[in-house]
Parts: C-alpha cells; structure tokens; sequence
C-alpha cells in the first residue's frame, strides 16, 4: 500500500501482485489529497532544479517575459504542491533560461555572423566587434543603415547615455539618440562594452564619428560621468557637449540636500531661457535655494 507523506492525509493506493505473473492490480484507490502544503517533503528529492527547469523553460520562450525566482516558486507550489527555497528556484531560472536560449558563451561565439548578416540584409550597416588579447569579447558597435542615412535630416542633437546590463558576464550598453521634429526619439547607434570607463567611451565615441561624421551645430547631451566628458573632448574637441537637465537636477538634490518647488521650477526655467536677464532673476532665485547650485552647474 502507498500513503501520502502526510500521515493525516486520506489519499492512498492499494494493489497486489497477480499470481505467477509480474502485473499488479490496484484493489483500492482514494484520490482524495487531504494534506498540508506546509508539510515538509523531504526536500522533494525527485524535484531537482534540472527536472524543474524542464516544466518552466516554456516560460522564457520570449524575450520580454520576465519570470523571477519567486515567479518560479508560487508556480511550484500552486500546481505541483512543491515547496523550494530562493536558491533553488534561481538555479532553475537559469537552467531554464540555458535550456530554452541556450548558454551566453554559444551566444557571443554566434556574434560575428550575426552582425555579418545584419549588413547583408542591411546593405550601408555599419559595425564593429573587438575582441582582447585572448579572443574575448570586449567592444561591439551597431549603428544600422536606415540610422545612418537618416542623420542628416535630423537634430545634430545626439543624447548619449550608458547603463550596466543584468546578464551572466555583465557589461555596459552605450546608447545614443536623437529627435525628429516630431519630439520623437530615433536611435542613432548602440554599442556594448565591458564597462563603463574611459577607453570602453572613448572607443565607442571614435567608431560614432567615424559613421556619422560631424555636422554645424552639432551638440552632445549626456549625464555628467566623467568617462563621457573625457571621451568627448578627445574625439570631438569643436563639438559643445552639454549637460542633461534632468540628471543635473537629480545631482543637485542628492550632493546638496536641496528639495522643494521653488529649486526645480527656478532651475528648469533657467535652463530653458534664452534671455540672458531671465535668466539671471531665475539663478538668483537659485542662490537663496543654496549658492553652491551655480558654481556646480
């Protein structure tokens, strides 16, 4: 006879073996589970991350699905009756994740002929992939051909910015953008570092001018990083790189303490004057807020 692990629990199977032959019959069968999720199983033994990542790998079938570790362990326990800590269920989101998009080293292995056939379905792509001393992946850069033809008739405004990348072997995504007349944002290029330094900006800002050159006017709006300003000055010495008022006024709020209506009314007005009188009275007003403000702008 079989039993649940619950010792209160009513289900149970019974069967017997047939005479002189190795076939069981069940005699009696009571599918009637009575049992407490909060029983512990033995740890589920037989539930192992890699059984497991087999039932969920259909979840990560998309890119845009997100299904975290504590996704993974309701799904366990509502359907299966199966109970797993954090670390096993992270370990079986990344089984699953191998499982389903294969391991991030096939992945960078398969780049140069995937941007091989980007410039073959995109005639005018232009890219670039460099590797360090011992063939690993360290720079890439993609800037796709509609991009490139399209800068032109565009703002010569380019924003650039930069954020860390949540996968396996990390990393850093460059970005840059621009606007049409529109105010709709059009991606110019993109590229990927291993981080976020001087030689990983300035090595993305050279490929940038060498695919799209330089034009009257032309402005770069970036945060205040460090890394970038160098970059900048060095790959483009007669372009005017410019603040963006957004992280400028975040920098302020946190390195002064500085908060309040009238410090973000006065300060997106004085970024956004043309009159130099103007633009005066709102500095003024900035100074009664904290007079370091105009110094560190």
């Amino acid at each position: 006879m079989i039993t649940c692990v619950d010792e209160n629990c009513n289900w149970f199977l019974r069967a017997s073996k047939l005479k002189q032959t190795q076939t069981f019959k069940i005699r009696k069968y009571v599918n009637n589970h009575t049992y407490s999720l909060d029983v512990i199983m033995e740890d589920h033994r037989q539930a192992t991350y890699n059984t497991i990542a087999q039932i969920v790998k259909k979840k990560y079938n998309s890119i845009n699905r997100q299904h975290a570790p504590n996704d993974i362990m309701k799904d366990m326990l509502h359907e299966f009756g199966v109970s797993m800590g954090y670390q096993k269920a992270w370990r079986t989101r990344e089984k699953a994740l191998e499982l389903s998009r294969g391991k991030p080293e096939d992945s960078y292995q398969q780049l140069p002929m995937y941007l091989h056939m980007l410039k073959k379905a995109n005639p005018g792509t232009g890219t670039e992939l460099m590797t360090d001393k011992k063939n690993r992946f360290k720079y890439m850069f993609l800037a796709l051909s509609n991009s490139i033809r399209a800068w032109i008739h565009y703002r010569p405004v380019i924003v650039v910015d930069g954020t860390f990348l949540k996968i396996t072997y990390g990393g850093t995504l460059f970005t840059t953008s621009i606007m049409d007349v529109y105010n709709h944002i059009f991606i110019l290029a993109f590229g990927i570092g291993d981080l976020e330094n001087d030689s990983s900006w300035e090595w993305f800002f050279h490929k940038l001018r060498e695919t799209f050159g330089e034009r009257e006017g032309m402005t770069i709006i970036s945060d205040r990083h460090k890394s970038i300003e160098k970059a900048v000055a060095t790959v483009y010495p007669n372009i005017f790189h410019g603040a963006c008022i957004f992280h400028l006024l975040n920098n302020i709020k946190v390195n002064f303490g500085a908060h309040g209506e009238d410090l973000t009314l006065n300060f997106v007005k004085a970024t956004k004057t043309y009159n130099t009188k103007s633009f005066e009275g709102y500095m003024s007003e900035l100074n009664k807020v904290d007079r370091r403000i105009r110094p560190y702008s």
